[in-house]
């Protein structure tokens, strides 16, 4: 009996492991985001799946093909903000850097492309796709270059922040940081804190904190109802509690590779 187990895990071991496209780009990106653009060949990408890479010429034509279906993967999964679409275009662009966020999470290196390589080139098509929606006009644009620029900027550094601790709820564990500061030390913290009787939710949450920026840095877009932005918070926070990236694999409907 021992003997025709053995026999039976020994055939199980040596059993190919089943090759996907999916599973070759998700491959395809870790090289990308681990060892850089000029690693990615058909070898990283063995090494990376643990497979000979001699079966890999059977589904790879062309590497770089390979990198523009891989880069596409990840653009696919950030909603661009649509005129047409019933929900509130300020809603559409806050979900659109949650989503960024959610991919920065799992890709540190997603929003810091050289000028000029295709990831970059990707980068400013999808910016140029936000602007013709949030842009009425023109005059418009330069300025919504910005304040876009300066908000993702924030998104980036929250997602590290967040991604390097662990913890999904940093500005919280600041907070609490600052409360056990020295008073004397630190007064102005606790001046702020103490005159505004409490922490407003642009402190303590991420989304309301977007919709202040957005405010200060893109005053033209239109105002949200509250309830409109507490809705949104509470199903963000609802997707983190199942652990990141979540919102934007809910988003499309699919979970991320």
């Amino acid at each position: 009996m021992s003997r025709g187990i053995s026999t039976v895990k020994a055939r199980q071991v040596g059993r190919p492991r089943k090759i996907t496209r999916e599973k070759i780009i998700s491959s395809a990106l870790s090289v990308l985001e681990n060892d850089g653009y000029s690693s990615l060949n058909i070898r990283a990408i063995a090494k990376e799946m643990g497979v000979n890479h001699a079966t890999l010429y059977n589904y790879i034509d062309d590497i770089g093909q390979l990198e523009q279906e891989a880069l596409q993967h990840l653009v696919a999964k950030i909603p661009i903000p649509n005129r047409s679409c019933a929900t509130p275009l300020r809603i559409q662009l806050i979900e659109h850097f949650l989503c960024i966020r959610e991919i920065q999470l799992r890709y540190p290196k997603f929003c810091h492309s050289p000028s000029g390589s295709k990831k970059w080139q990707m980068q400013m098509h999808l910016l140029l796709q936000v602007l013709d929606s949030i842009c009425t006009d023109d005059s418009q644009v330069q300025l919504a270059v910005v304040g876009y620029n300066a908000i993702l900027g924030v998104v980036c550094l929250q997602a590290e922040r967040t991604r390097s601790t662990g913890n999904d709820a940093p500005i919280m564990s600041d907070i609490e940081a600052i409360a056990a500061l020295p008073r004397e030390q630190f007064a102005t913290f606790f001046r702020q804190i103490e005159s505004k009787m409490g922490l407003g939710k642009e402190v303590v949450s991420f989304s309301h904190r977007l919709n202040h920026l957005i405010d200060r840095l893109m005053p033209e877009m239109a105002a949200i109802d509250e309830s409109a932005l507490e809705e949104l918070e509470s199903k963000y926070l609802s997707n983190q509690a199942n652990g990141f990236p979540s919102y934007a694999a809910q988003k499309n409907g699919s979970k991320q590779d």
